[in-house]
């Protein structure tokens, strides 16, 4: 029997379920960036909001070992739609496993989505995440990305090599959005080499042979990476939700 004592919202084709990455080292960024503040709210508070504000509910949120007891006090402070706070894995992939295992015990039908989204993106906008579900609910799966605006080159050592088409091509972003089954059959039980090719995990999908539709983001939804990303994301934070004097500048 389906536990219904948090709120999970129902899509056009079954209930919606969410994954929040927040396991990252922050080794490229030289800190835990999804514990930083952006106007007075951790990154990973801000995108676990853009996703209940878009629909989603039941959120399994992966975070570092170690963290966990303090991020579930803070969730669960601010949030009934966090069920629980697992460990995250050694890579992306592996995290995703994780939140998906954790998952398995609310029992969700094959039907049911699930809205894998990278804390990194606080930014993303509710709209675009309704839209992205939408999109899930009639294909089974469906990313959010950003048509390539740049000429793409292709580059072999320090020289150009060719220039490729872009109207053909899009670029990946989050949150990417599954039936429950899709995910279960392709992604929970995945050995770790086929985990550790995936850069998203539409490819995962796509390697299975599964369509997987796209739909481009209506509104800015950058990722914080590296140090450079740090300055536009306290601006553009500061545009959305206050002023960005009340950011901690990290150290």
């Amino acid at each position: 029997m389906r536990c219904r004592s948090f709120p999970v919202k129902r899509g056009r084709s079954g209930l919606i379920w969410g994954v929040l990455l927040a396991g990252g080292s922050g080794s490229r960024f030289g800190a835990k960036k999804q514990f930083l503040q952006l106007v007075g709210a951790p990154v990973w508070q801000r995108a676990l909001q853009a996703l209940i504000d878009g629909g989603v509910g039941g959120v399994i949120l992966v975070v570092p070992k170690g963290d966990e007891a303090d991020v579930r006090a803070q969730a669960h402070a601010v949030s009934p739609h966090v069920v629980k706070v697992v460990t995250g894995g050694d890579s992306r992939s592996h995290s995703v496993q994780c939140g998906l295992a954790a998952l398995v015990d609310r029992t969700p039908d094959p039907a049911d989505l699930v809205t894998i989204h990278d804390a990194a993106r606080p930014f993303v906008h509710p709209n675009d995440v309704r839209r992205v579900v939408a999109a899930a609910s009639e294909a089974g799966g469906a990313i959010l990305g950003q048509a390539c605006a740049d000429t793409v080159k292709r580059i072999e050592g320090t020289y150009i090599a060719g220039t490729v088409p872009r109207d053909q091509l899009a670029l990946a972003q989050t949150p990417q959005v599954f039936r429950w089954s899709w995910l279960e059959r392709h992604y929970l039980h995945a050995p770790s080499a086929q985990l550790a090719a995936a850069t998203d995990d539409a490819s995962l999908l796509e390697a299975a042979g599964l369509a997987v539709a796209w739909v481009a983001a209506a509104y800015p939804n950058p990722k914080i990476t590296v140090p450079g990303d740090w300055d536009y994301a306290r601006w553009l934070a500061a545009q959305r939700w206050g002023d960005v004097r009340e950011d901690r500048v990290w150290v």
